[in-house]
C-alpha cells in the first residue's frame, strides 16, 4: 500500500503536505526542490524532530523518484 500524496503539479504551486503511514508521518515541502522530512513523535510537523530528510529536484522526474523514496522509508518499520 502507497502513502497518500498529492500529484507533481500540487508541489509546483509551493502548497505544503503532511502526512502520515502507519506510526511514521511525514512532510513535503516544496521551495527550490522538494524537502522531505519523516519523523515518528506523535507531533505536528513544527515541533516535530525528523529521524530522515532528503531533497529531490522540483521536477516530474524528482517527484517520481521522491515518491519511490518515501514509500520505501515509510515501509521500513
Amino acid at each position: 500500500m502507497k502513502p497518500d500524496i498529492r500529484q507533481f503539479n500540487f508541489y509546483q504551486n509551493h502548497n505544503v503536505f503532511t502526512g502520515s503511514y502507519g506510526k511514521r508521518n511525514f512532510r513535503i515541502v516544496p521551495n527550490d526542490s522538494l524537502e522531505v522530512s519523516i519523523w515518528e513523535q506523535p507531533v505536528c510537523s513544527d515541533l516535530a524532530e525528523a529521524v530522515i530528510k532528503k531533497e529531490f529536484p522540483l521536477t516530474q522526474e524528482g517527484f517520481d523518484k521522491m515518491s519511490e523514496w518515501l514509500e520505501y522509508e515509510l515501509e521500513k518499520n
